[in-house]
């Protein structure tokens, strides 16, 4: 390879390493004023040119269920995205479940996803699970965040081709040992790589573009 060549494949790799350098996205669900119906099963939300929809299913039998805006005026852990089938709460049972299409993030090469789940109260569960099923609940469960502090998150790792993540409640509620828990999604936020590690491939380029220049300057 002569030294244009490398200059020309190295200037690409710095544009790549340039790209991934994006600053994060929120995705927040049910910022109110008001509380009512999503209206559809189906939900996306754009931010800076990238989707993430959500869908809600019926565990049962998959079949799909209105999304609800679920706002609570002063409880920012009240607040987030549940079902309409969920009467009393309007919130997310172990009967239903929310499916996030990360598809797009995944295209715009965001690495990390950051939910952050509210309304856990005490023994009441976020069940997170992650594939590559559509319309279909995955049951590769990578986290399962239980309830104490209201509003707790974690982040999910996102591996090209897999494009769904199901969010489902679980666990007794506060006061009953019959129903079981509900919970909201309250945000995501999509990352991409630490600037340590993108700073660290830029600088590994530029060493290895200096030293390709002495030689071939000699």
């Amino acid at each position: 390879m002569n030294f244009r060549k490398f200059l020309i494949a190295t200037s690409g790799a710095l544009m790549i390493a340039g790209a991934v350098t994006a600053n994060p996205i929120v995705y927040n669900f049910s910022p109110g004023p008001s509380d009512h119906s999503v209206g559809s099963a189906s939900q996306t939300l754009t931010v800076s040119g990238v989707k993430l929809t959500a869908t809600g299913y019926l565990v049962a039998n998959n079949a799909t269920t209105i999304l609800y805006d679920k706002y609570t005026a002063g409880s920012p852990s009240e607040t987030g995205l549940g079902t309409l089938v969920d009467a009393g709460d309007h919130e997310i049972t172990d009967d239903q479940y929310v499916q996030l299409d990360v598809s797009d993030l995944l295209a715009h090469h965001y690495d990390y996803l950051t939910i952050m789940l509210g309304s856990l109260q005490a023994n009441e569960k976020g069940i997170i699970s992650y594939g590559s099923n559509a319309g279909q609940l995955n049951t590769h469960v990578v986290a399962t965040v239980t309830g104490g502090a209201v509003s707790q998150s974690y982040t999910v790792d996102l591996t090209s081709g897999v494009d769904y993540i199901d969010i489902t409640g679980g666990g007794p509620n506060a006061n009953s040992s019959i129903d079981s828990g509900d919970i909201v999604i309250e945000s995501a936020t999509a990352r991409v790589p630490d600037a340590g590690s993108t700073v660290a491939m830029v600088g590994a380029a530029l060493t290895g573009l200096a030293a390709l220049r002495r030689r071939f300057t000699k």
